[in-house]
């Protein structure tokens, strides 16, 4: 069965427990490679760099294929509970951990971002859920259990914690689950509550 699915310019990549394809469209399914491990049962993101590199994150491991030498990388630099994993418009990779801040991948250099939010807030590398990437704007935004998001200008490597207000009752204290933006520009988040 599969386990995950994402489209690329490639094609559609296709996740099972233990291989990796690509289907073109109009055309079969393509086997790429077998998984370097069963990844039963796991949650999986999956993206497609803009080298055309796949990277697949479950809760455990983050894997990247290389689709140039067909072989696969296993970043255990990264800690568990991984939570997510985007790509920034200049091909930066950004992968989230529950409780070991973001991972930030930069033309194969890592760097490991421990405090994603201002100290002063009491918020380090903990508690983190999902982020949310709006590439017209360049702006990551980073959830919190139970803390609110944290924004960032990532042209300008500045990050800002805001708060979910309602005027009827002031600051919100449960997890924001959802984020899009409007026409206008405007930010909108989903809260638990």
């Amino acid at each position: 069965p599969i386990t995950g699915a994402k489209d690329s310019q490639k094609g559609m990549i296709l996740l099972t427990r233990r291989a990796l394809y690509i289907k073109p469209s109009g055309q079969k399914p393509q086997r790429l490679a077998s998984l370097p491990e069963d990844i039963a049962y796991q949650h999986t993101e999956i993206i497609s760099d803009l080298q055309g590199n796949i990277w697949i994150a479950t809760h455990s491991r983050l894997y990247e294929y290389n689709t140039k030498t067909m072989q696969w990388n296993i970043h255990n630099e990264v800690k568990q509970d991984i939570c997510y994993i985007t790509m920034l418009k200049d091909g930066r990779i950004i992968c989230a951990t529950t409780n070991d801040g973001l991972y930030r991948f930069d033309k194969g250099n890592m760097a490991n971002i421990r405090h994603t939010a201002p100290i002063t807030d009491g918020i380090q590398s903990n508690h983190l859920e999902g982020l949310f990437y709006d590439d017209e704007k360049d702006i990551l935004a980073i959830f919190y259990h139970k803390h609110n998001i944290s924004v960032s200008q990532m042209n300008r490597n500045a990050i800002r914690k805001h708060h979910i207000q309602w005027q009827s009752r002031g600051y919100s204290n449960e997890d924001v689950i959802a984020l899009a933006t409007t026409p206008e520009g405007h930010i909108l988040a989903g809260t638990e509550d």
